[in-house]
């Protein structure tokens, strides 16, 4: 508490105790706030200032924020840092790395949705072990090596289990892997006090790769239809992501009422979401069994739209008992499939260019459109003698 007080007094302004680990103050809209200390950062709410659960600060950004006129010591007021743009360009700044190559890079934060029953948990549990043992992940995407942190916060601690062990007993991690830590169902929110235990998680295992299922059993207090409120949420997430220098994944439900592809700010109703993650991915079911599933990337800030992966996997018993995860396509864009087959001489009809695509495991209409922009782009040549019932087309020369 003291610590609160004293950093109150050098930004000059009055406060007083407000419980074990909280003070009181005015703010700088004049109306009365709380300050929370939560170890190196500070947690503040104000009604107007900081909507919602509030937001995070360390002691420097809230001293240059409200360090009052004369106050004595502190940091100094902020300032920004204003670049020529070739001295911008000329900054050696080091490129994020891929924690999950093509799909999950350190310190971004994504989200996989879908309906209920779409695969999305046996996805996330298998990608925290891939990540802790470094081996591909699904057979195709290259992982860094490194502790992950799966927070459960839907199914039971029974099921969880049972899910677990049936990926070990199926294709067990080597002896050396890193540690894989769970947090099982215990009720965990995001409010102040659940925002603050899962910083110091993350801290103390040094995850890597950290995956929430679901986000909307961890939510707590936060209405996912304010704005506002939503803002405060991803924002924490990924100032989470940025300090640990670590991949944050959320699960999601897709809502009953969402159309077969529905727009990201369907989720949980703001677009807040959808626009604050760095990479989304859409899970559904494929028919036929054994179970497959379908992931397609719907948006991703770091590759360009023809590069999104779009890929689909297999969950099957393995040979010696327990399951496994296997790629049938994986890291094969529909895009990818229908360039391999238009390549050479001859002209290919777009209906087969289509069933293959199909019979890669991708819809027919993801297939038709990608058949468009590649057209679009230059990268497919239409067949000059073809009519607009029969189209055929060839891969340009590169």
């Amino acid at each position: 508490m003291s610590g609160l007080l004293e950093l109150l007094a050098a930004c000059g302004i009055e406060a007083h105790s407000h419980g074990e680990e909280a003070a009181k103050f005015v703010c700088k809209c004049g109306g009365a706030a709380d300050l929370a200390d939560m170890g190196e950062r500070v947690w503040h709410y104000c009604p107007k200032c900081a909507p919602g659960p509030g937001r995070g600060y360390t002691a420097t950004e809230f001293l240059a924020r409200f360090r009052r006129p004369g106050a004595e010591g502190g940091a100094a007021e902020q300032a920004l840092t204003v670049y020529p743009l070739g001295d911008f360009l000329a900054l050696e700044l080091p490129t994020p790395e891929a924690v999950i190559g093509g799909l999950f890079l350190a310190g971004t934060v994504a989200i996989v949705y879908g309906p209920p029953g779409s695969g999305k948990s046996w996805l996330g549990a298998e990608a925290c072990r891939a990540v802790s043992c470094g081996r591909p992940f699904l057979g195709a995407f290259d992982t860094v090596r490194g502790p992950a942190l799966l927070v459960e916060q839907e199914s039971s601690p029974a099921l969880l289990q049972a899910r677990l062990r049936d990926l070990e007993q199926g294709e067990p991690r080597p002896a050396d892997a890193a540690t894989v830590y769970v947090v099982p169902l215990c009720g965990l929110a995001f409010d102040e006090d659940g925002r603050k235990a899962l910083r110091a998680a993350v801290k103390e295992t040094g995850a890597k790769f950290l995956l929430v299922d679901t986000l909307g059993a961890t939510l707590g207090p936060t209405d996912p239809l304010d704005p506002r409120q939503a803002r405060a949420l991803m924002a924490y997430l990924r100032d989470l992501a940025v300090e640990f220098v670590c991949a944050v994944v959320l699960l999601a439900h897709t809502p009953k009422h969402a159309s077969a592809e529905p727009l990201l700010s369907s989720i949980f109703g703001s677009q807040e979401f959808g626009a604050a993650v760095d990479a989304a991915f859409e899970t559904s079911t494929l028919p036929g069994a054994p179970p497959s599933f379908r992931v397609c990337c719907t948006k991703q800030r770091w590759l360009p739209p023809g590069e999104w992966p779009d890929f689909s996997f297999t969950l099957q018993d393995a040979e010696h008992g327990g399951k496994v995860l296997t790629s049938a396509q994986a890291s094969t864009g529909v895009a990818r499939i229908i360039l391999q087959a238009a390549e050479g001489e001859d002209f290919i009809p777009a209906k087969d260019l289509i069933a293959q695509s199909v019979a890669g495991g991708f819809t027919d209409r993801a297939a038709r459109k990608t058949l468009a922009d590649l057209h679009a782009d230059g990268k497919l040549l239409l067949d000059p003698n073809s009519t607009p019932r029969n189209r055929a087309f060839k891969r340009a020369e590169p």
